[in-house]
């Protein structure tokens, strides 16, 4: 019988590395793209109470999709993201803001996230 993954390892070794042991390629797959693709995170992982009272998952509106776009824009020619919003009520661009934000610190070693509103 085959031992356990987590049975005689190194100390050295993370969590995280034993369980990324047991993944299957598809599963690896998949949990690479929840690093690297914030809308597939978005819809796979965060939930959003809508205007109805609901709790549904996180799928982007029209103006949501609209600021990605030009979040993403800007990541690939400048390399960060500093948006100043103007904008009216309800499009859900603080939702989006906030959800990306904590997606950032969930996933990437030493960031901090700062949302400033005036």
């Amino acid at each position: 019988m085959k031992p356990h993954p987590s049975e005689s390892r190194s100390i050295k070794e993370t969590p995280s590395q034993i369980y990324a042991e047991m993944l299957t390629e598809t599963d690896k797959e998949k949990l690479a793209r929840l690093y690297t693709d914030f809308r597939y995170f978005a819809y796979r992982m965060l939930w959003v109470v809508d205007k109805e009272g609901k709790l549904v998952k996180f799928k982007f509106n029209d103006a949501q999709e609209l600021y990605h776009k030009a979040c993403e824009q800007m990541l690939a020619e400048v390399g960060f993201i500093r948006m100043i919003v103007l904008k009216g009520r309800q499009q859900g661009i603080s939702t989006y803001i906030t959800a990306r934000g904590y997606w950032i610190a969930l996933t990437r070693s030493y960031k901090s996230i700062c949302i400033l509103a005036h």
